[in-house]
């Protein structure tokens, strides 16, 4: 009898001490699929065909091919204008689209999957910099996925706070009119290997030669003519400044022989209006105030102990 109850408690132990490592889920959660994604497995693929075929060189087939890189910049908000350095602080999205043959699949054999998300160290991306580049920081973008469709194209839209160099006249100060050029293009690729073209909202819509002001921030300081026609094609835009698409033209030796090179950049053009409400109030308003005490001076009789210390006052406050 005391052998079977030794073994009952024994076999109870073992059930508890099994039954515990063998945690449920709680109710209400949905169970753990331990199936592979197809998406994962697809992005997992896609990778390392890329680490085999596309690691190096520009996403062509044939070397001949000029890539074109469609590029728009969208403005969010207009940070500061340090009118001593001479440098606009801005915060925009740089947009990016291309198509890269080697990031290709066939939906039907992924589950129907059209588009995936990757990181842009693992892909080719275009070097597009800021020409015109006044930071101290090397790199101005931040980390965002890249989109790739079933087809290869490929869109990228970083978020970037940008620092570039913009010529200031105040000479009509605080009623002034500034006109600002972030110039965009390639550090490495002239126009024979990758060329530039305005961003496309969509493939129905022309080319786009303006900056995007579809979710700008408005500024207290200051005001775009494109934050009041955002809302209007951009072909029938009147005031926003047109932005302009030039080449740069180096000379390069190669092989003893000295080669020209042009090289393509976009220039976004933005007219930034200033506010004058607040210097009107601390500014021109005193000093028309002033300027009147002033001359109310002189109307005083020489002999009134009021002239003397309205002069002072004046004089004080100057």
């Amino acid at each position: 009898m005391r052998v079977l109850i030794i073994t009952f408690c024994v076999l109870y132990l073992l059930a508890t001490v099994t039954g515990a490592g063998t945690p449920t889920a709680p109710k209400g959660h949905p169970k753990v699929s331990k199936t592979k994604s197809v998406e994962k497995t697809l992005i997992r693929r896609v990778v390392e065909r890329y680490r085999r075929f596309g690691g190096v060189g520009r996403p062509v087939n044939d070397s001949k091919v000029v890539l074109q890189i469609e590029y728009g910049l969208q403005l969010i908000q207009v940070l500061d204008i340090d009118e001593n350095k001479q440098i606009l602080r801005s915060n925009c999205w740089s947009m990016y689209r291309w198509n890269d043959s080697l990031l290709q699949w066939n939906p039907s054999d992924y589950g129907n999957v059209t588009e995936i998300r990757l990181f842009p160290q693992v892909i080719w991306t275009p070097d597009i910099q800021l020409y015109n580049f006044a930071d101290e920081r090397i790199v101005e973008h931040r980390i965002a996925r890249v989109v790739v469709q079933y087809t290869g194209e490929t869109l990228w839209v970083p978020q970037a706070l940008f620092k570039s160099a913009c010529q200031v006249t105040i000479t009509f100060f605080p009623f002034d009119t500034q006109v600002c050029t972030l110039e965009f293009g390639s550090w490495t690729y002239d126009v024979s290997q990758m060329d530039l073209s305005w961003w496309r909202p969509d493939k129905m819509t022309a080319p786009m030669p303006y900056v995007d002001f579809s979710d700008y921030v408005p500024s207290n300081e200051w005001r775009t003519y494109g934050e009041l026609e955002r809302d209007l094609p951009h072909e029938n835009r009147t005031k926003q400044m047109k932005s302009l698409k030039r080449y740069r033209e180096r000379n390069q030796t190669i092989g003893g022989k000295v080669i020209l090179k042009r090289y393509p950049v976009l220039c976004y053009r933005i007219r930034l209006i200033r506010n004058p409400s607040f210097y009107v109030f601390i500014l021109v308003i005193p000093c028309i105030l002033l300027s009147t005490l002033t001359i109310v001076v002189f109307w005083l009789p020489p002999e009134s102990p009021a002239k003397m210390m309205l002069g002072k006052c004046t004089s004080i406050s100057l």
